[in-house]
Formats: structure tokens, sequence, C-alpha cells
């Protein structure tokens, strides 16, 4: 009987609420937005002025923006 308690408890301890998720995919459109900035627009171009640097953190923000969303819903599947 305290076994499967246990492993009740352990399965709510598990699962995200509502405001996880919420602020979880709000930061996947920020990385992946910012990256999309750095990449293809002019926006930051007066703060990085070197090319190379701002496309290497563009790609670092896309990439790490989608890492962020396979792991969001890789965890919210099970």
């Amino acid at each position: 009987m305290a076994n499967n308690n246990e492993n009740i408890r352990s399965e709510e301890r598990r699962k995200p609420n509502v405001m996880n998720i919420i602020f979880g995919v709000i930061m996947i459109v920020i990385y992946v937005g910012m990256g999309v900035l750095l990449l293809c627009t002019q926006f930051f171009a007066n703060v990085i002025t070197i090319d190379w640097i701002r496309y290497l953190l563009g790609s670092v923000f896309i990439v790490y923006g989608f890492w962020r969303a396979y792991r969001q819903f890789r965890n919210n599947i099970n």
C-alpha cells in the first residue's frame, strides 16, 4: 500500500503545471525570435558590429530554442 502511494506522489511531482508549460513555450518563442532577429535583420547591427559574431549568436539562439522545444514537448507527452 505504501509503495502505491509513493508511485502516485512521484507521478504528481513529474507533471508540470500549466504555468510552467506556458513559460516554456514563451521562452522558446523568445529564443527562436531573437535568433531570427540576429540573423535576418539589421535590428542589432549597431549593438553587435561584427557580422560573424551576430550570425554565431543568432544560430546558437535558434538551436537552443529548438533544443528547449524538444525537451518541453518530450517532457509533456510522457
